[in-house]
């Protein structure tokens, strides 16, 4: 169906999904716009009775969780900052019953990847002409900030190139999504995240483990290129960013003292609900360990200490209980694998930093409840 046939309702909806997967690794007004518009579609769909939200265990725990850091607000230690920090999973949550409950079959699978991928590259060559260019600190997208946000971001669309560069049939789609995946593996090696550099081997051989075609010389074209990028690096910029934190590797004291700032803290304060979304910037590292080489945590800078600090054992629960039912969920072998991918990528890399919240949650939904949605057309 082409555009110019859809309804006033449906063009809307299509707009909509546009203006979020164009904009989201670069604008933040167009993504908060299209996260608004999809949360009054949804409760306009709900009060008429045109949809109705699947009762399953993904819901159910996604749903729950929501309603454990909307707790957190008044349990915590300070309301007001988890007031302002809630909006960022109510956010990831009304993307995802969208995406996932939304009657979407005038909108394909392959549509919603392309506005993604274009977005992205747009982001992404924006990114590189201010680091090279105009000597920016480093290599970020606009709309996700810091370096290793980012990375996540960059990481779960390498993924989502990776696994369905060869799945749609329009050969232009597969032009586009395989620069895609050339852009987004260079940038994971550039970025200067060592979280990124580190996982990429481990995210291909799980791929290769997981993909039964995935023979052993595309897994060994892919780890030479890596091999590569990180040599040419080493030769042209040997100065850089890069370079430094590949030589750091795994060494990190300071980080080693909020992790454990962290469980202190957990345990000091509210374990069930945590101290609140947001709250880490009030906990000073000091108060727990001597000559600590940091203030205030501020980020946890690991996802299984933020949810149980931040959300306590409910959100830590919750939250798994969905990552869960998520991996477990019945779905074609192409989808099964994506999925799979990506929630490895999400568990691996939270080993060192925040990988559920803000812009890179939001595609990791997206993708996620996209497959999930009986309406979307797949190929």
């Amino acid at each position: 169906m082409t555009f110019n046939k859809l309804t006033l309702n449906q063009g809307f909806i299509y707009l909509t999904v546009a203006m979020c997967t164009l904009f989201l690794a670069y604008s933040e007004f167009f993504k908060n716009l299209s996260i608004v518009l999809m949360l009054f579609y949804l409760l306009y769909q709900l009060i008429t009775n045109n949809i109705a939200i699947t009762k399953d265990a993904i819901n159910i725990s996604i749903i729950a969780h929501l309603l454990v850091v909307l707790l957190g607000i008044w349990i915590g230690i300070n309301s007001q900052e988890s007031l302002e920090q809630f909006s960022d999973i109510l956010k990831i949550v009304v993307v995802f019953l969208f995406f996932r409950e939304a009657d979407l079959s005038y909108v394909s699978l392959e549509t919603i990847v392309k506005f993604i991928t274009i977005g992205f590259i747009m982001a992404i060559a924006i990114s590189m002409v201010d680091y090279y260019a105009y000597n920016s600190s480093h290599l970020k997208l606009n709309s996700v900030g810091s370096i290793n946000r980012s990375a996540t971001y960059i990481m779960y669309f390498f993924i989502i190139m990776l696994v369905l560069n060869n799945f749609f049939k329009s050969k232009t789609t597969r032009i586009l999504l395989f620069i895609g995946l050339i852009l987004s593996g260079a940038s994971l090696v550039l970025g200067g995240s060592r979280m990124a550099m580190f996982s990429i081997p481990v995210v291909l051989f799980v791929y290769a483990f997981l993909d039964e075609k995935f023979s052993l010389k595309r897994i060994s074209l892919l780890v030479a290129s890596f091999l590569i990028l990180l040599t040419l690096a080493i030769v042209l910029f040997p100065d850089s960013r890069v370079i430094s934190r590949f030589d750091q590797g795994f060494n990190d004291p300071a980080r080693i003292q909020i992790w454990l700032s962290s469980i202190y803290a957990w345990l000091e304060h509210n374990i069930l609900f945590g101290i609140g979304m947001g709250n880490s910037i009030s906990i000073d590292v000091h108060n727990y360990i001597d000559n600590a080489r940091t203030g205030s945590i501020n980020n946890t800078h690991q996802l299984y200490l933020d949810m149980l600090l931040e959300r306590g054992l409910l959100g830590f629960l919750t939250f798994f209980s969905f990552i869960f039912s998520l991996f477990s969920y019945g779905l074609q072998k192409e989808y099964k694998l994506l999925v799979r991918l990506l929630i490895f990528s999400l568990l691996l890399m939270g080993f060192a930093n925040i990988t559920f919240r803000y812009e890179f949650a939001i595609l990791f939904v997206i993708i996620t409840a996209s497959v999930l949605n009986p309406t979307i057309k797949k190929e």
